[in-house]
């Protein structure tokens, strides 16, 4: 069975999760094991068979646990990255430096800012179209080297997980003022062809926001629902 991530914005939250999930795949006659958690009170009812680590309840040591391709260090509850020495293939061909950066997963996007740097040389190698063996030009061999030689320094960083708190902000719209330039949306027309105009006079409604507006294009005065 595939690994799974989750979470929850409480111990108790994770704790009910967790049991939900226990209880659901055993329905299908499964049992979820290998259990970790970066709180040593969401698995403290686990038998130590289902548990991840054997360090899973407690949190003395530096082990990781590795799942999606990523390694995750309970105690801090960070993620770190291990680069495969298959970045090190010699001679830099399209198919070896293709295969390197295959090995770059990163579904989580964490390292994009690096990993981008490695899509920008493999679409150079496709727009020069180049057979599968055959030796890149020497620009792009400094700029792999150099990116090659980089990329274990991603080894001695942590990527914590940062939690944004976003505030819903409720922001009433700009009201339309006499004298403002508008776009008169037409779907008759293509977007490009939507005529400006002038807006002369506003028609609240009841409420007192504007509702309706009169509006001089270079033709003609109409009247439209705002």
């Amino acid at each position: 069975m595939d690994d799974l991530i989750a979470g929850s914005d409480s111990i108790d939250g994770a704790i009910q999760l967790r049991k939900e999930l226990s209880t659901l795949v055993q329905r299908g006659g499964f049992t979820f094991r290998k259990w970790c958690s970066n709180s040593l009170s969401v698995l403290a009812d686990l038998p130590p068979n289902l548990l991840g680590t054997k360090s899973a309840l407690r949190f003395d040591t530096k082990e990781t646990i590795t799942t999606l391709g990523i390694s995750w260090e309970p105690e801090s509850d960070a993620f770190c990255f291990n680069i495969s020495n298959g970045m090190q293939s010699e001679p830099e061909t399209k198919r070896s430096i293709l295969s390197s950066i295959a090995q770059l997963f990163d579904p989580l996007g964490i390292i994009s800012p690096v990993t981008v740097t490695a899509k920008i040389i493999m679409q150079s190698l496709w727009r020069l179209k180049l057979n599968w063996d055959e030796t890149v030009p020497d620009g792009i061999q400094k700029k792999w080297r150099q990116f090659r030689t980089q990329l274990p320094e991603l080894q001695n960083f942590h990527y914590l997980k940062q939690l944004t708190v976003m505030h819903r902000v409720s922001r009433q719209p700009k009201q339309l003022a006499v004298g403002d330039l508008v776009i008169i949306k037409d779907e008759q027309l293509p977007a490009v062809q939507w005529p400006l105009a002038r807006v002369i006079e506003i028609h609240p409604g009841p409420d007192g926001l504007a509702r309706v507006a009169t509006l001089r294009t270079s033709t003609t005065t109409v009247k439209r629902a705002i």
